[in-house]
């Protein structure tokens, strides 16, 4: 299947490059996923070639938080080779013409060579003090510390878990969707099964895996009008009347419910250990920044900085906020 985007994509490609040269190079042999090597030619023209090496370096252009999961998907895989190849082509022009050749480009290009280098030993930075903090021993005692002066700040409000079933507006109108509403209610108030019914006929696509259950939640986490509905359910098992949300007619049945209160240090221990990490990470990185900022042979050439500015007539400001037209 990636295969097929990836060359329904290049099909595209070159149209949009609009290649003033008929690409000569024949298909490129597929090489099976265990012999791809950093050489592998993932696609090429007459112009350039974009390597798996290639497709390597601009994965890492992508967070590290995301880039983990972004192969799962043959759409994101077939566009990134493919804006990569119209990328190297256009660079590859730009060479023949001399563009990079230009004072300008040399500038732009050292500049981001120094960015590149900078951000990663900020990333090296940041992972040595992780590693500083995770070599650390005995983090439950520290962590259980915060939790008692700062257990304030674990209040939880009170939550509720329903099942539901959705009628969309406006893939049906307002009054359609309502009499939906009130038809699936009957049902469910002459015995049928909520959570089948809901996998059967809700519109809310999520039914089909979770049998039309949302776990806990909170009034200002949900549509106003459905948290208004779910939490005035008294009992479990209640059942409501049709509710209107910004998405259609639901009926809701109330399936659990939890007070207000102070959430334990077993279910907040592990967000305040990596909050710790976060914190501590931070101000290492800032340590090691400042060491740097601060490097006591610096020298600041100020003259020639004031040149750098660009003075403009206090009187021409004034009268330009005054809107007063300056003299010729």
């Amino acid at each position: 299947m990636i295969r097929g985007l990836i060359f329904a994509a290049t099909v595209g490609f070159f149209a949009l490059v609009a290649l003033a040269q008929p690409v000569a190079p024949g298909p490129i042999p597929a090489a099976p996923a265990a012999s791809i090597s950093d050489d592998t030619v993932l696609i090429r023209n007459s112009r350039a070639a974009v390597t798996k090496a290639d497709y390597d370096g601009e994965l890492l252009r992508i967070p590290a938080d995301i880039r983990a999961g972004y192969n799962t998907s043959p759409t994101r895989v077939s566009n990134l080779v493919n804006n990569l190849a119209l990328t190297k082509t256009l660079a590859a022009e730009a060479r023949a013409k001399g563009l990079d050749k230009t004072q300008d480009a040399q500038r732009r290009i050292a500049s981001e060579v120094e960015r590149i280098l900078s951000a990663a030993l900020l990333a090296e930075f940041e992972a040595e003090a992780g590693r500083e903090f995770d070599a650390r021993t005995a983090m439950e005692p520290a962590a259980r510390e915060r939790y008692l002066v700062y257990k304030d700040s674990f209040r939880v409000p009170e939550k509720v878990t329903v099942t539901h079933i959705l009628f969309e507006v406006p893939k049906h109108s307002a009054e359609e969707a309502q009499k939906l509403a009130q038809a699936a209610r009957a049902r469910i108030a002459g015995g049928a099964d909520m959570n089948a019914l809901a996998r059967e006929i809700s519109e809310d696509l999520s039914a089909k895996r979770n049998d039309g259950r949302i776990e806990w939640f909170a009034v200002a986490e949900m549509d106003p009008e459905f948290s208004k509905t779910a939490f005035a359910l008294k009992k479990v098992g209640d059942v409501s009347e049709p509710v209107q949300s910004r998405f259609g007619y639901h009926v809701i049945r109330l399936d659990g419910r939890k007070p207000p209160g102070i959430s334990s240090f077993d279910e907040v221990k592990a967000g305040i250990i990596a909050d710790m990490r976060r914190q501590y990470v931070e101000e290492r990185r800032a340590e090691r920044v400042a060491a740097l900022r601060n490097d006591p042979t610096t020298e600041i050439n100020n003259a020639a900085i004031e040149t750098l500015l660009l003075r403009a007539d206090p009187e021409l400001i004034r009268k330009a906020h005054e809107g007063t037209p300056a003299k010729p």
